[in-house]
């Protein structure tokens, strides 16, 4: 798609993607609205991208913010012909960690914030057929862009959804490739085509979530693993093999309930 002289809002273009693409976009010849809630930031992305990119101050949590974002917009560019929506709160916290207050800040900025900055935008015109006419090569143009993302590991081609999961069961299912070489390998295959390097005892726990065991008989079954001595569990780094049965359970209880989560992270657990 040509950007030359196209007029967009970026929203979230303080950091990370949103100040990415600001930047190429600009460098595309696009004139720009920078929007995010530091003013300081968004004054550097600003001054990066050139004369005819400005700063406006946006909370996308309140809708009088993002109708004003707009309208400053089209006061500043004279229009709107796309809004680009980058802002996302992502929890790295375990979900026994996080309470109805986080969660509904990350709906309120993941979703509702970007539902009202674009019913706001699509009035002025933006996302509309604006009249300039298509290269004739767009479509080798995105598809080469497509390439490049996915070469550079920013975009994933499927041709369906990875059925992953970072949402913990009650009965936790890994990938059964990932099971079957973690019989004979430290390093595994996630359900993203990645080599995934596990330490012991996750490589251990990840051979048991076959979707029969619930946490209890998961941590029982590993406690038998440690009594027969196929895996040495200590309380600290170089310290005594805990033989205990009832030491034995309380470490293992805590191991399993934070390596759980990370193997759902690294892309290893089934829906």
């Amino acid at each position: 798609m040509e950007l030359k002289e196209r007029r967009i809002v970026v929203v979230g273009a303080s950091s990370g993607i949103g100040e990415a693409v600001a930047v190429q976009a600009a460098e595309a010849g696009a004139r720009l609205v920078v929007a995010a809630r530091r003013i300081d930031r968004l004054e550097a992305v600003a001054a990066r991208c050139g004369d005819d990119t400005h700063a406006v101050v946006c909370d996308v949590r309140d809708p009088a913010s993002c109708e004003a974002l707009v309208a400053r917009s089209v006061e500043l560019l004279g229009g709107l012909d796309a809004v680009i929506y980058s802002t996302a709160i992502d929890p790295l916290a375990r979900l026994v960690d996080t309470d109805a207050e986080l969660w509904a800040d990350v709906l309120t900025t993941n979703v509702v914030g970007a539902s009202l900055v674009c019913r706001a935008a699509v009035p002025q015109g933006a996302g509309s057929n604006t009249g300039a006419e298509m290269p004739p090569d767009d479509e080798q143009s995105f598809g080469d862009r497509l390439l490049q993302g996915y070469a550079a590991r920013a975009v994933e081609l499927r041709v369906a959804a990875p059925r992953l999961t970072v949402t913990l069961s009650a009965r936790p299912v890994a990938s059964p490739l990932a099971r079957l070489q973690a019989e004979h390998s430290a390093t595994v295959t996630n359900l993203r085509h990645e080599p995934v390097l596990l330490p012991e005892l996750p490589r251990r726990m990840l051979r048991l979530l076959d979707g029969t065991r619930d946490i209890d008989a998961l941590v029982a079954d590993i406690i038998k693993l440690a009594q027969e001595g196929t895996i040495g569990v200590r309380t600290q780094e170089g310290g005594p093999v805990v033989t205990d049965r009832a030491t034995l359970e309380k470490i293992l209880h805590q191991l399993v309930a934070d390596d759980l989560p990370k193997l759902a992270h690294v892309a290893l657990l089934l829906e």
